[in-house]
């Protein structure tokens, strides 16, 4: 983290990476609990973003191992899809929960430095077998496709990072990249 200006638009990536992983679309009452807890997550993750750009300020350094996007459905970011084809006051209410959330990721600025943590779908996979809880390979597949694909209109400096080696050597590089990114 550090300063930054605000982010300029908000779509820029508007479009799901892969549509129905994340995102919520309005379907009828039972969407209210829900968009509530979009909403509330996404006014969590502002405050606590802001309160890390304060520490920032004050001279602290801050990592964060993962940070929103502005793309509608992507890890840590908003979920809600405005409602266009339906009206009435059901929907007008779940569309300004919408709103509000998008309104609320609009407000998170974007981090100084970035580093993308990168590994083959391969090497996920492996990893994913190794572990005692599993996901299924085309969850799998599509948080890969979307982790890929993070992007955060601001950020001053993005390093991607090959994780497909050891863990000592991503270590050492990731350190690397702090140490040359300050």
């Amino acid at each position: 983290l550090g300063t930054g200006s605000q982010s300029a638009g908000y779509g820029e990536q508007s479009a799901s990476i892969d549509p129905g992983l994340s995102q919520h679309k309005f379907k009828g009452l039972s969407s209210f609990p829900y968009a509530l807890r979009s909403v509330t997550l996404a006014w969590d993750r502002q405050r606590l973003i802001l309160n890390a750009r304060r520490r920032v300020a004050e001279g602290e350094l801050v990592f964060s191992d993962r940070y929103p996007s502005r793309t509608i459905g992507a890890m840590d970011s908003p979920r809600l899809v405005e409602e266009s084809q339906k009206t009435g006051s059901i929907v007008a209410i779940y569309n300004r929960l919408a709103w509000l959330e998008k309104r609320l990721y609009e407000k998170i600025p974007p981090p100084d430095i970035a580093l993308k943590l990168k590994v083959s779908l391969e090497t996920a996979k492996k990893r994913n077998n190794q572990r005692d809880d599993k996901d299924g390979d085309a969850y799998l597949a599509a948080r890969h496709r979307q982790s890929a694909d993070w992007y955060m209109h601001g950020t001053s400096y993005v390093h991607s990072i090959d994780t497909d080696q050891t863990l000592e050597e991503t270590i050492r590089n990731d350190k690397e990249t702090i140490w040359e990114a300050l």
